[in-house]
């Protein structure tokens, strides 16, 4: 492919292409493909060995034997597309915009069929709870409990009320189980913080976030309980006086319009 668009037949890019006026090289295109096949006859009718396979012993013609069966597998496939995985470009059809991937099976490849099937269905780590006693009373080595289901290790983060991490750590997930324990550390006093968990897997890269913001207080102190109001009490209104206030005012009105009229009659 080199040697071609040194050559000047064909170019790497479409750029290229269109300035030089000449093919964008394609090795689905069969054009395209005789002109690799053409090259690789006159390499072995010349004897040149690539770079790349001077360090084979070219006393046995190993690089003849590669010339022959690229050219074999252009004659055959129509297409130059050589790739050394399971499966291999059987065909390709631009007018139906098709192209046939098909398996080599020839029967000493080191996966079987279905090996990776196990990936097909991918379990994402979760965490179904965080449980702790709040608020979070110091020295009270009160551990935080978390359940994981497909985690591996879970990785903690106590942020402070200014949002600097002060402490983290990791976890290894046991039983879908963890636990989190920071007291006895000097960097925690009392204020609010937010503690955030992300659960990971060792079989995938996505992990889980948890976050939830919670209180820390000195064991002699205590939050004050607040009281919520439950019931709604209707308020009481006195309908007679609405009754009365509606009267007055349309005597007003009477009277303000009949005062207009007679001012307008004088005139």
């Amino acid at each position: 492919m080199e040697k071609i668009v040194i050559d000047g037949k064909s170019s790497f890019s479409r750029t290229e292409s269109i300035t030089k006026n000449i093919n964008w090289l394609s090795l689905i295109i069969p054009n395209d493909a005789n002109q690799v096949k053409m090259q690789l006859n006159n390499f072995e009718k010349n004897k040149h060995i690539p770079d790349a396979l001077k360090q084979f012993n070219s006393e046995n013609g190993f690089q003849n034997i590669r010339y022959d069966s690229s050219q074999k597998w252009i004659d055959e496939n129509n297409h130059a597309v050589i790739s050394n995985g399971p499966f291999y470009l059987d065909r390709y059809s631009p007018d139906s915009r098709t192209i046939v991937i098909k398996s080599f099976d020839y029967g000493n490849y080191i996966f079987e069929q279905g090996k990776w099937k196990e990936f097909e269905d991918v379990k994402f780590p979760t965490i179904n709870s965080v449980e702790f006693a709040q608020p979070y009373v110091l020295g009270s080595n009160e551990k935080i409990h978390v359940s994981a289901e497909n985690a591996t290790e879970i990785h903690y983060f106590i942020v402070n009320s200014e949002g600097k991490i002060i402490l983290n750590g990791i976890k290894e997930i046991e039983n879908n189980e963890a636990d989190i324990n920071f007291g006895g550390k000097t960097e925690i006093v009392e204020g609010v913080y937010t503690i955030k968990i992300f659960a990971a897997s060792n079989d995938v890269l996505k992990p889980y976030e948890y976050s939830k913001s919670f209180i820390i207080i000195s064991n002699d102190k205590e939050i004050p309980e607040t009281d919520v109001i439950t019931e709604i009490k209707e308020s009481q209104v006195d309908y007679w006086y609405v009754l009365l206030v509606i009267p007055i005012f349309i005597i007003i009105a009477g009277l303000v319009i009949r005062r207009s009229r007679l001012s307008s009659n004088n005139k």
